[in-house]
């Protein structure tokens, strides 16, 4: 008997090793971003230029690309049921950042719980906005500056189906702070 309880132990570790490493995109733990600063953080912009044009020329160039998508509107029944399958592992089946990989990713999944988010996806010095979402859902938060942990998802899912992830993740927002 104790043989199948240390086997069965070594396969979870297995398969919760193998989780860690898919959320990753298969990048070694020395590449990752560090944790995010906290809302608000960083210098203040000079009054002689509008923090727009200073946020548009610290973007990434993804981010200074435009947006010729509404991303308002999805269904986020869909989006559920894109969430239980793609993004759960890592960040919870109720979004709170708690999936079964989350013990192995540093930074931890983002919970979207709170309602807080900190990357600024089309460069006009506001976060949280749909765009914003869809945007690191689409090329992932390294190409905001975040980080690496969570793999673009472009070439996977459509422009529907982020439009329904954005709708879904606006239901798990339990202080009513996001806004879009």
């Amino acid at each position: 008997m104790a043989r199948n309880d240390a086997s069965s132990r070594w396969i979870a570790g297995a398969a919760l090793a193998l989780a860690a490493f898919a959320c990753s995109g298969g990048e070694p733990d020395a590449q990752r971003s560090p944790v995010l600063p906290p809302v608000g953080a960083g210098a203040p912009a000079p009054p002689e230029r509008a923090p727009a044009d200073i946020a548009l020329g610290a973007a990434s160039d993804i981010a200074r690309e435009p947006n010729d998508v509404d991303w308002s509107g999805g269904d986020a029944a869909h989006g559920q049921r894109l969430f239980a399958e793609h993004c759960a592992i890592c960040h919870g089946g109720g979004g709170a950042g708690d999936g079964i990989a989350t013990p192995a990713l540093n930074p931890k999944p983002r919970d979207f719980t709170d309602g807080r988010f900190y990357l600024d996806g089309d460069a006009n010095n506001r976060t949280g906005e749909d765009v914003d979402l869809a945007r690191v859902i689409q090329f992932g938060p390294a190409a905001f500056g975040g980080s690496n942990s969570m793999t673009p998802w472009k070439d996977s899912l459509s422009e529907a189906d982020v439009r329904d992830l954005v709708a879904h993740i606006r239901t798990l927002d339990h202080a009513g702070a996001t806004g879009g």
